[in-house]
C-alpha cells in the first residue's frame, strides 16, 4: 500500500542529502518517488473548487516526476500549489534549482510564501533551453531580504501571465533543490529601533499583479525598510478576495450571507502582533460583491476604531480602478472620497493616475486581467506609500513629537527681481481697477464653466476686509441645488507676462470645494480653451486639505488637450490651518511652482508636446481667483460637506526681472 502525503491538508516528508562540496550543500526540499501519493492543487478559474485536474506522478525521461497541467481555458495565473511542514528560511540559502521537462520554450516559476502571511511571497521565473529532455534550471532568490519570513508553500507554474493556448498542456518537473551558502546571512542594524508594521488586505496587497513578487509593493516597502534596518518587520497578512468583512474585530456579528471575520488574518490577528503601524490595502473586492457605501464605511469604522482607541498610526489605502460594472465604478469613485475625508493624510492614494476617467485601471497598469496592477503599478503604489513617511511618523510618536507646519509669508524683495505690481486689499472694497467680477453660472456660452460647477457667482459673496479678500461659498437660497460664491478676474486691466507671482493664501476645508488661483491668455475671446493656455498655480480639493496641485493645460501638437501637473502636500497641518503662499516663476523657457518658497514642480517648454512656434505660455495672461463648489474635480458637496465656508487671499505680488538680471541672463544665452 502506498504511503499517501497530501501537501494541501497534512505534512509532507524532506529529503535530505549533501554533496561532496566541503562549502556548499543541497537541502531537497522534494522529490518524487513510486510509494508516495502526492497531492498538489491545481488553481485556475473554478478548477480548484471541481477537482478536474487532479496532480499526478509519471515516469518521464527515467525518473518519476509531477505533471503541470495547463488547461485549455486557464487563466493567466494558473498553476500548483502545496504546503510544506518545514519552513524554507531564505537565510539558509538564496539559491534553488528545480528539474524540468518542458514540451516548448517558455519559462517555469517557482513561488514561495508564507501560508498564514499571504503577502510574504517572493517568486523567480527562469527560461527554459531545452524541449522534451530534463534541464536543471538555477532559481536565485538573491534580491529576497535576508533574515525575512520563513516560507511553509511552494507554487509551481508554466509561463506564467501567458494566455491559455486552447488545449490542455502538460509539462513536468521533479527534484527542488535549496543550494546553502557556507556562511549565515547577517541581518545589520539596531534592534532597538526596530519598527513592526501589519499590513491588512487582499490579492494586491498579497502581491498578485506583477510578474515576479518581488515587483509587489508590499515586498518593495520591506525590502527598503530592511534596507535601513535589517530589524525592521512588515508582517503581511492579506489574503486574496478579502472584503472589509473578513477584517472586521473576532466576535463581530454580521448579516447572513456575508463573510465572517477572519481571525487569523484581521484587525485582531494584526492588533495581537503588538505593530507599531497598520496599512490597510482593500481595492475593489466589497464593490465587486455589491457590498453597498453604507456597509463599507461601518466595517471602516469598525475595523479602525481599536487602532484609534490604542493610538497606534495607521493608514487606509483608496480603491484602485478595476473593469467592471459602471455602477460598481462609481461606487468606487464615492469611497475614494470618502477615504479622504475619513483619514485625510493617512490616505494612500492608489486610484489617481492609475485608473482612468471612468474608474477601470489604465492599460498602461493593467497586469492583463483588469482587476490587478502590473510591476509598473506596483512600483507607483510603493512611491505613494513611501511618501507617507510611516517610519518617520512612528519615531515620532516613540519620542512623543508633535509637528506642525507653519505659517508663511514671503518677502517683499526677492533677489534679481523688482516688483512692479500688487494688491495687498488694504483697502474696504475690492478696487475695481484691478478686477471684475464674473457672475451667474457661465451659461449661456459655458454652463457650469465647463467643469459641471454647481456654483452661481455672485459680488455680495466676496468681501475685503481687515486686509483681506474674503470669498464665502454658501447654500444659494435662488436657485435650488446650487451653491454661490465669487469669482474675480483681471481680464482687461492688468495682464502678466513672465516673472514671479506670489499668492498669500488660506484655504477652505469641505467635500465638493474647489479654490483655484490661475491664469488664462488674454486671447481667451478670440482663442477657445486650451488653445489660449492655462496655468494654476494652486489648485486645492475641498476633502483632500492638505493638498494642492500646480498644473498648466494647453493644445499639443496634434491639437488635442495636454495637462502636466505636480501635487504638493504639507506634512502635518492643513492649508485650512493657516496662510500659505503659492507661487509661479515663469519665464521664456518654463514655469516653476512653488509652496511657501519650496519649489515642488518645473514645466520646460521644451518637454511638451507643444509647438514653438504657437506656444500659448509665451504671450500674457490675466489672473483669476474663484472658489467654485462642485464640478468634475471636486465632485459635489454631500452629507459630510460643511458651510459657509470661507478662501481668504492676504495679497497678490507681481515681480519682474530687473536690468541687470535680465542682462545677466543675456550674456548667459549668447
Amino acid at each position: 500500500m502506498k504511503n499517501a502525503i497530501s501537501f494541501s491538508l497534512t505534512v509532507a516528508i524532506f529529503f535530505l542529502c549533501c554533496t561532496c562540496s566541503s562549502k556548499i550543500s543541497q537541502t531537497t526540499i522534494l522529490e518524487f518517488n513510486k510509494s508516495t501519493e502526492y497531492k498538489f492543487k491545481y488553481f485556475s478559474n473554478g478548477h480548484l473548487g471541481n477537482g478536474k485536474y487532479k496532480f499526478r506522478t509519471v515516469e518521464k525521461g527515467g525518473r518519476i516526476a509531477g505533471e503541470i497541467v495547463r488547461a485549455s481555458d486557464a487563466a493567466a495565473w494558473s498553476g500548483m500549489y502545496s504546503f510544506l511542514a518545514k519552513p524554507i528560511y531564505l537565510s539558509d540559502g538564496k539559491q534553488f534549482t528545480v528539474d524540468v521537462w518542458m514540451d516548448h520554450i517558455g519559462s517555469f516559476t517557482l513561488k514561495l510564501e508564507d501560508s498564514p502571511d499571504g503577502g510574504a511571497n517572493t517568486s523567480i521565473s527562469v527560461k527554459n533551453t531545452k524541449i522534451n529532455q530534463w534541464e536543471t534550471l538555477l532559481f536565485d532568490f538573491s534580491d529576497a531580504v535576508i533574515g525575512g519570513p520563513s516560507y511553509t508553500k511552494i507554487a509551481v507554474f508554466v509561463d506564467l501571465n501567458s494566455p491559455a493556448t486552447g488545449k490542455d498542456v502538460y509539462n513536468y518537473f521533479s527534484e527542488i533543490k535549496q543550494i546553502a551558502a557556507n556562511n549565515k546571512a547577517i541581518i545589520s542594524g539596531d534592534k532597538s529601533e526596530a519598527v513592526k508594521i501589519v499590513v491588512l488586505g487582499s490579492s494586491t496587497a498579497a502581491g498578485t499583479g506583477p510578474s515576479d513578487t518581488r515587483n509587489a509593493w508590499v515586498n518593495r516597502f520591506r525590502r527598503k525598510l530592511q534596507s535601513q534596518n535589517g530589524y525592521h518587520q512588515v508582517i503581511n497578512l492579506a489574503v486574496g478576495g478579502y472584503t472589509t468583512y473578513h477584517l472586521l474585530p473576532s466576535g463581530t456579528m454580521v448579516e447572513k450571507g456575508k463573510p465572517q471575520p477572519n481571525n487569523k488574518h484581521n484587525i485582531t490577528m494584526a492588533l495581537s502582533l503588538n505593530p507599531d503601524a497598520v496599512i490597510i490595502n482593500l481595492p475593489s473586492n466589497d464593490a465587486a460583491k455589491g457590498f453597498s457605501l453604507k456597509e463599507q464605511l461601518d466595517n471602516y469604522t469598525k475595523i479602525c476604531k481599536p487602532l484609534y482607541e490604542r493610538g497606534i498610526p495607521f493608514w487606509v489605502s483608496t480603491p484602485q480602478g478595476r473593469n467592471m460594472e459602471k455602477e460598481k465604478r462609481e461606487l468606487q469613485k464615492t469611497i475614494m472620497d470618502s477615504t479622504y475625508i475619513r483619514y485625510g493624510r493617512r490616505t494612500l492614494d492608489f486610484w489617481r493616475g492609475l485608473a482612468d476617467w471612468s474608474g477601470n485601471i489604465s492599460k498602461k497598469y493593467n497586469s492583463g486581467d483588469g482587476i490587478h496592477l502590473n510591476d509598473e503599478g506596483h512600483r507607483l503604489l510603493f512611491e505613494e506609500v513611501w511618501s507617507k513617511d510611516i517610519l518617520g511618523a512612528i519615531y515620532d510618536k516613540r519620542k512623543g513629537i508633535i509637528k506642525k507646519d507653519t505659517a508663511y509669508a514671503t518677502p517683499i524683495y526677492h533677489e534679481g527681481y523688482v516688483l512692479t505690481w500688487k494688491d495687498e486689499f488694504d483697502e474696504n472694497k475690492l478696487d475695481e481697477n484691478i478686477w471684475t467680477h464674473e457672475l451667474g453660472d457661465g451659461c449661456p456660452r459655458l454652463c457650469g464653466w465647463g467643469n459641471n460647477e454647481k456654483v452661481w457667482y455672485r459680488p455680495e459673496n466676496s468681501q475685503v476686509k481687515n486686509g483681506k479678500l474674503i470669498i464665502t461659498a454658501k447654500p444659494d437660497f435662488e436657485k435650488t441645488d446650487y451653491w454661490s460664491a465669487s469669482r474675480i478676474v483681471t481680464r482687461g486691466k492688468v495682464d502678466f507676462r513672465f516673472g514671479r507671482i506670489d499668492i498669500r493664501a488660506k484655504l477652505p476645508e469641505t467635500k465638493g470645494l474647489w479654490p483655484a488661483l490661475w491664469l488664462l491668455g488674454i486671447n481667451r475671446e478670440t482663442e477657445d480653451w486650451p488653445y489660449c493656455g492655462e496655468i494654476d498655480i494652486m489648485e486645492e480639493v475641498g476633502h483632500i486639505p492638505y493638498r494642492v496641485r500646480g498644473t498648466v493645460h494647453y493644445k499639443n501638437n496634434k491639437g488635442w488637450l495636454s495637462s502636466k501637473g505636480d501635487k504638493y502636500e504639507l506634512e502635518h497641518n492643513n492649508f485650512s490651518d493657516d496662510f500659505h503662499v503659492f507661487s509661479i516663476d515663469w519665464n521664456e523657457k518654463g514655469i516653476k511652482f512653488f509652496v511657501d518658497e519650496q519649489q515642488y514642480a518645473e514645466r520646460k517648454y521644451i518637454d511638451l508636446d507643444i509647438d514653438p512656434n504657437d506656444n500659448p505660455f509665451l504671450k500674457p495672461f490675466y489672473l483669476i481667483i474663484n472658489c467654485a463648489v462642485g464640478g468634475n474635480l471636486p465632485g459635489d458637496p454631500d452629507a459630510t460637506s460643511v458651510f459657509p465656508q470661507t478662501f481668504e487671499i492676504d495679497y497678490v505680488r507681481y515681480f519682474q526681472k530687473n536690468k541687470m538680471s535680465m542682462a545677466k541672463e543675456n550674456l548667459k544665452q549668447n
